[in-house]
């Protein structure tokens, strides 16, 4: 087999496996039956940059901590506790890429929609063209981060 003709049948597998893993990345409509789904985002709601250096590193004022649940966090649309420790019992790398990404896709985003057809899953949910609530937002981007994740496994 030639090099192109290789490149060619991996470039189709990778394609066929992102269609496979990207088609219904909404399946529940985020209505989050998924329980450990659900918890980590409702934690993920949580994670933001820390007021200041002080308390970035205080374990019972950091908002970077998943093990605490921070004074004064609100999100939109669910309940937070408030001051109180919490069983985290997931890995931190998934937690902070998935923040991370929304967080960035928060900037990016409004900049973004014009260059995209408005009625794609991509522009509404992953752009946040329809404007869903954080704790929406942060299950579609970190789907699709799975999803790139799962790509890039195939690719391997």
């Amino acid at each position: 087999m030639k090099k192109w003709q290789e490149h060619l049948v991996l470039a189709l597998i990778l394609l066929a496996a992102a269609v496979f893993r990207f088609t219904g990345i909404d399946w529940d409509d985020y209505h989050h039956y998924h329980p450990d789904e659900r918890y980590i985002t409702w934690v993920a709601t949580t994670i933001e940059r820390p007021s200041s250096w002080q308390t970035a590193f205080s374990p019972k004022t950091s908002s970077f901590n998943p093990f605490y649940w921070p004074p004064d966090a609100a999100s939109e649309g669910i309940e937070v506790p408030q001051d109180a420790p919490r069983d985290f019992a997931y890995g931190h790398v998934p937690l902070y890429l998935g923040v991370w990404a929304t967080r960035l896709l928060e900037r990016l985003g409004p900049r973004l929609l014009s260059l995209f057809p408005a009625d794609w899953l991509f522009t509404r949910d992953i752009l946040n063209g329809a404007e869903l609530i954080e704790f929406r937002h942060l299950t579609a981007v970190s789907r699709a981060l799975t999803a790139l994740v799962d790509v890039g496994t195939v690719w391997l």
